[in-house]
């Protein structure tokens, strides 16, 4: 099945919202692939949510047509524990193939898009619209899901790894906490990694 999940920022909890899922798959052994993220991911926050970095792999295609391309071989290939995909702009007949090879697919897999993206039709069963709120909570209202409407948004408690806690605490510059830990340098593109189309975090 494929997820699409609506984010009102780059970098604001994607991982401490999936860690628990992505915890459980990677200490069994299940790669973990990531295409074409939009920020540097930090290992040690990883590895403090309990995510065995040595099952990720990061692949970087910098078009558009890129990234279906290696979205769909991964869904294809049955291989994959779990599949997280940022694709900011992307046409309904695009997902539809998606949500066709993620039918075959038995790891989970998320599709990551813009806020402004609700006001498309998607073939996706399930949409969330995720949004960062103050203590390091995560906002969840449930778009389209199997099943009736949900009333209200659900509010999701996620903490900062240690690390990023002590850094909150040294660091003489203010970090707004409901900033993702997974985030190294918003100034520093994931496209640096470009020139090396597939990279690991270990």
């Amino acid at each position: 099945m494929l997820t699409e999940l609506l984010w009102g920022e780059d970098g604001g909890g994607e991982f401490r919202l999936l860690a628990p899922v992505l915890s459980a798959l990677s200490r069994a052994g299940k790669a973990i692939i990531l295409v074409a993220p939009p920020y540097l991911v930090l290992a040690p926050a990883l590895v403090q949510q309990g995510i065995d970095i040595r099952q990720i792999l990061w692949v970087q295609p910098e078009k558009t047509g890129d990234r279906l391309w290696a979205a769909e071989q991964i869904l294809k290939s049955a291989n994959a524990g779990a599949l997280l995909c940022w694709l900011p702009q992307v046409r309904p007949d695009q997902l539809r193939r998606l949500q066709l090879a993620a039918n075959g697919s038995e790891g989970v897999n998320f599709i990551f898009r813009p806020v402004d993206a609700q006001l498309e039709s998607s073939p996706a069963p399930l949409r969330l619209l995720c949004r960062p709120v103050p203590d390091a909570k995560i906002s969840v209202e449930i778009l389209k899901r199997r099943g009736p409407v949900a009333s209200a948004p659900i509010i999701l408690a996620t903490a900062l790894p240690p690390f990023m806690t002590k850094i909150q605490r040294l660091s003489s510059r203010s970090i707004s906490s409901s900033m993702s830990a997974d985030v190294v340098d918003r100034a520093l593109p994931a496209a640096a990694f470009a020139r090396s189309r597939v990279s690991t975090l270990a």
